[in-house]
């Protein structure tokens, strides 16, 4: 972790937290006492007002222009043909039917993956076995030091991760430039793809993107935020020291804390330290963010955050720094990346390895694998389609598989031939105003019996059938025709038939009975004659 240092110059960095009073109190022997009363000025002062403080950064010329980052899942990158080649031949990788297999492609619970990331190989017991094996390690610097054009002694082991695992840019055409000081973004980025598997792009939250700028680093930054000192939750972060050198002391933090994790830096007894350049904690009771802390520190570098303190004595009690740390200089790529594999090979020597398997697999089994996976993917297609289209998972993925026979297709053009073939049928609902005024009206002229219930409004569906009114369609915005109610006919009672005149019958000569019907026009010609035989 030490890396080899030529020679060193100091830079000024701005940082917009502190005054020049700071500065000046060091020159005059500012005591720890004096400085809460410093901060106390700075606080009067206000936030705008800037300070230049001394970062020790590495003398380096940087050679080649910074390739483009991508992040794509491992078993897809193809930088450096040759070398991985090689690097994968040592470590026993092996493709079949397209699988890459071997102690590299083992996730967490040993399952083959395309997508593995530093922490999940290294968490493989048999990855580091290889890995530390002295002949590997003879093949794989001589193999680095043939890729790269600027590899020095000291780089050998860095590169070697980098140019597989490609967790930093290089520079083309084939520079490593190991000695280059890392700004905040980019050590933060060397974290967050040493821990995460790959996505096709990854995103930062807009607030985040405000605070440190836009640049190729800010999403893969955004990720190791929550484990960063110098982080935009307290404000902290700003555009300006984003681009500006992290110090040791930061980066050691930053990976204790996403790989041990800050519970187990919060735990450690700074009373057990053996460190030789850190002796205290920096006075904190006049500061309100971290970057405040960091400048007061950095003024005195015998003092520290409490919290990168407990970090640099949690990497000293496991080998992985020095009691000498240097805390205060600026990280450099070789020092990066050399210091997040070890420091994940030494969690695992302490708490375990996940797994201890090559997991090799036979030709059968490469191809389904291989098949499963294809299967997997088409079906995430048809995931984000399926509401187009009116075929099921199964038929899809067999139109699929036949479709692509034909080599000339894109996945896009397949995926397209299928949506045309079984698109679903547009529906649309309209309603016709005069239907409506028609239905209404039959609705209203309905009498008492052919409603089947009395009283009930025209909307009823009861007895009669009278139709339901419908609501129509969302994107067709009518006011609902008023259906009066069905009302009981009025009541009109019978005229009255006049009084007819009184008749008296003629004399019952043959002894029948009279019965006088209902004369209904007063003629008498409907009286009947009840004739008792």
């Amino acid at each position: 972790m030490d890396g080899k240092f030529i020679k060193r110059k100091v830079v000024k960095v701005v940082v917009p937290i502190l005054t020049l009073i700071v500065a000046a109190s060091q020159l005059s022997g500012c005591s720890s006492s004096s400085k809460s009363q410093v901060v106390d000025t700075v606080n009067e002062l206000g936030g705008d007002t800037q300070v230049e403080f001394l970062v020790e950064e590495n003398e380096f010329n940087e050679q080649g222009e910074v390739q483009q980052l991508e992040w794509v899942p491992l078993s897809k990158l193809n930088t450096y043909p040759g070398y991985r080649a090689k690097f994968e031949a040592v470590m026993g990788v092996e493709t079949k039917a397209g699988i890459k297999t071997g102690c590299i492609y083992v996730d967490e619970l040993g399952k083959t993956t395309d997508n593995p990331t530093l922490l999940t190989a290294f968490s493989n017991k048999a990855t580091v076995e290889k890995f530390n094996d002295s002949e590997n390690q003879d093949i794989l610097r001589a193999a680095v030091k043939n890729t790269y054009a600027d590899i020095e002694d000291s780089d050998e082991y860095a590169a070697i991760i980098n140019g597989y695992f490609n967790l930093l840019p290089d520079n083309t055409p084939n520079y490593f430039n190991g000695g280059k000081s890392l700004s905040r973004l980019e050590a933060m980025t060397v974290a967050s793809r040493a821990t995460n598997p790959a996505a096709s792009n990854p995103t930062a939250d807009q607030s985040f993107k405000d605070a440190v700028g836009d640049t190729q680093y800010t999403s893969f930054a955004a990720l190791s935020n929550a484990h960063a000192f110098i982080a935009t939750t307290d404000e902290s972060l700003t555009q300006d020291n984003a681009s500006k050198a992290m110090s040791k002391g930061e980066y050691i933090y930053l990976v204790m804390s996403s790989i041990y994790g800050e519970d187990t830096i919060n735990a450690v007894d700074l009373s057990t330290s053996k460190l030789t350049d850190v002796k205290e904690v920096v006075p904190t009771e006049h500061t309100k963010t971290n970057a405040e802390q960091l400048a007061l520190a950095l003024q005195t570098p015998t003092q520290c955050p409490e919290a990168i303190y407990k970090a640099l004595v949690l990497a000293n009690e496991n080998d992985l720094t020095s009691a000498d740390t240097k805390w205060n200089t600026a990280i450099t790529k070789t020092e990066a990346i050399e210091f997040i594999t070890e420091a994940i090979q030494s969690y695992n020597e302490k708490n375990g390895y996940k797994v201890n398997t090559d997991n090799d697999m036979t030709d059968t089994e490469a191809k389904a694998e291989a098949e499963a996976k294809e299967k997997e993917e088409i079906m995430k297609a048809y995931e984000g389609i399926k509401d187009k289209i009116t075929c099921d998972g199964d038929t899809f993925y067999k139109e699929y598989k036949e479709i692509s026979k034909d080599d000339k297709l894109s996945t896009g053009e397949v995926i397209q031939k299928i949506v045309e073939k079984y698109k679903k049928p547009v529906v649309t609902t309209t309603t016709a105003p005069a239907e409506v005024e028609t239905t209404t009206t039959q609705a209203a002229q309905q009498t008492p019996q052919d409603n089947g219930n009395t009283g009930n409004s025209g909307n009823s569906n009861s007895g009669g059938g009278t139709p339901t009114y419908v609501e129509p369609p969302q994107q067709q915005v009518t006011e609902p025709v008023y259906v009066p109610p069905v009302t009981q006919p009025v009541y009109t009672p019978p005229v009255e038939t006049p009084t007819q005149p009184s008749y008296t019958p003629p004399a019952n000569n043959d002894g029948g009975d009279w019965d006088e019907g209902y004369d209904t026009d007063g003629d008498y010609n409907d009286v009947g004659w009840d004739i008792q035989r």
